[in-house]
């Protein structure tokens, strides 16, 4: 039983009985348990979102950064933000901030240390916030987004940048030009980024063999 199970009971958000039809449920949808509980109904989001906040000790972000989302969504590959409905919403010196249903899920911490290379801490945030966004940025049917190195950005060099608590507000420029923000891949980097897709596959297989 992991952290969010145990206190879901301990708190008796759910009782053992509906956690554990729940937990079924998710299994055979390939959904993460949080997501299930919301669209089951039998929490509301903005419950939910509350006592995740208060649960974990970390201050629920709402609302979302949209633009900070858009100018970092390149360092999350869409498959992982849509498997775990998070998105990336600031950057702090070797840290991802990433906004998630469930801040205390330490499968998507694990297997976005692998894909990033660099520190992650989850903040949690409303599920149809981040639905919204990941609808966005990261489509269904669009091919799979490119894996930045930890010191990349997509941001122009101008962008100015205000700290807002757990969170970082992009203001861009003025636009000049052509587009700043397309990033250009070299054959090797081309290569590590297929190196880095096959360890995560091989993550994910280990972590919902388990």
């Amino acid at each position: 039983m992991d952290r969010l199970e145990q206190l879901i009971l301990h708190s008796r958000l759910l009782s053992a009985d509906q956690l554990a039809a729940l937990q079924r449920d998710a299994q055979h949808r390939h959904k993460r348990l949080s997501q299930r509980i919301v669209e089951s109904g039998l929490v509301d989001e903005r419950r939910f979102a509350e006592w995740m906040a208060e649960a974990s000790g970390v201050r629920l972000l709402d609302p979302l950064p949209v633009v900070a989302i858009g100018a970092l969504s390149r360092r999350i590959p869409r498959a992982i933000a849509r498997e775990f409905v998070i998105a990336p919403v600031a950057v702090e010196g070797d840290t991802i901030v990433v906004a998630a249903m469930n801040p205390l899920d330490d499968a998507c911490v694990d297997i976005l240390r692998t894909t990033t290379g660099m520190s992650v801490r989850l903040v949690p945030a409303r599920y149809s916030a981040l639905t919204d966004v990941i609808a966005r940025h990261y489509p269904e049917d669009e091919a799979e987004m490119t894996i930045l190195p930890p010191g990349a950005s997509t941001l122009p060099a101008s962008t100015e940048v205000e700290e807002l608590g757990n969170a970082t507000r992009y203001i861009p420029p003025e636009p000049v030009g052509e587009d700043t923000n397309r990033v250009r891949q070299e054959p090797s980097q081309l290569d590590r980024i297929e190196r880095k897709l096959d360890e995560l596959a091989a993550l994910v297989q280990r972590l919902t063999s388990r």
